[in-house]
């Protein structure tokens, strides 16, 4: 073989070698074109009270984990009425959504928003209150909660006021969470002190609180025991116990939540907040995200992984602070 015929080769077969790397290249950058032109998966968030104590630090753990997943949050708050809630859910359906996570305001009127969902191929993941149809669910153990703060208020009557006492509780009978707390709260307190008597006012905001608590003590001056469904309505009874001049020895106030504010009085030995079944705000906030991202990774997860319940930590001045400062962590 001639100097001419193989430079010739030697040529040939770089040029070979060139196509065939720029072709490569040429896939690869179209491989990562494609993949950046998927859009993100985008999961709403519909809860009725963004004015909560506890909603900034549940909005922030739940933007944290949805950037971990790369997946876009949209979060919506109607308040407190049904038809608002229906519309702006699908108002996420008509504009186009992967998956909501929605604390209902009125379970019953549901159904109809769970069945579009489910045409379009959307989840639906019922928040706190359970609904019919939902593929998973976020939610707390109440029954749970609800039975160790009424244990909690027995032992307190008993070591505070020789286990006779008047117990006022604020409830809310619209909301599944909020009666499932304080209907175990009394059923634990009343199968250890039964003759204890129990008065009950709606409140779960701390407006209502204190007017709540305001008229109990009119009705009842010598309450000094106070089981909130909420936290911020446990507010309002403390200023109505202060404004009133309730002797803090054998004052009680409790609530559920672990609000930022409510957490801090305990920590810093409050007179009257004393108690809080606090919800590990940043694990509820992680699980608002990990339900619809265990069906997007598969699309029949086990039911350990798209039915998540956080469960109740008791807070107490007695408390180690280690714990109470991990649970303000989430507020910032």
């Amino acid at each position: 073989m001639d100097q001419n015929r193989i430079l010739s080769s030697s040529l040939g077969r770089r040029e070979l070698l060139k196509t065939a790397a720029a072709s490569m290249l040429l896939a690869t950058a179209a491989g990562r074109s494609a993949s950046a032109a998927v859009p993100p998966k985008v999961v709403g968030f519909a809860h009725p009270d963004r004015t909560a104590a506890y909603f900034r630090g549940l909005q922030d753990a739940i933007v944290t984990q949805a950037k971990e997943y790369g997946y876009e949050i949209r979060q919506t708050s109607s308040g407190f009425e049904p038809q608002k809630q229906i519309l702006e859910l699908e108002a996420w359906l008509a504009a186009g959504i992967d998956a909501m996570v929605v604390a209902a305001v009125d379970r019953n009127s549901m159904g109809p928003v769970v069945q579009k969902a489910k045409s379009q191929g959307v989840l639906f993941v019922s928040y706190g209150i359970s609904v019919d149809g939902a593929d998973g669910h976020v939610g707390f153990d109440d029954v749970d909660g609800g039975t160790l703060l009424g244990r909690q208020v027995a032992d307190f009557i008993r070591q505070k006021h020789s286990g006779k006492a008047e117990v006022g509780c604020l409830t809310f009978v619209s909301n599944e969470v909020t009666t499932a707390r304080i209907s175990s709260v009394k059923a634990a307190l009343l199968k250890e002190l039964p003759q204890t008597p129990v008065y009950e006012a709606e409140a779960v905001i701390a407006s209502q609180g204190l007017e709540a608590v305001q008229s109990m003590l009119v009705a009842h001056p010598d309450l000094q025991i106070i089981v909130s469904c909420t936290d911020d309505a446990a507010l309002g009874a403390r200023s109505a116990f202060m404004s009133r001049g309730v002797a803090p020895e054998g004052a009680f106030i409790a609530g559920f939540d672990g609000a930022n504010q409510n957490l801090q009085l305990i920590r810093d030995r409050d007179l009257y907040i004393k108690a809080s079944m606090a919800l590990d705000i940043a694990e509820i906030g992680r699980n608002v995200v990990k339900v619809p991202h265990a069906f997007f990774e598969d699309r029949n997860p086990p039911a350990a992984a798209t039915h998540l319940y956080t469960p109740y930590v008791p807070v107490t001045q007695d408390t180690e602070m280690q714990v109470i400062e991990r649970l303000l962590k989430v507020y910032g």
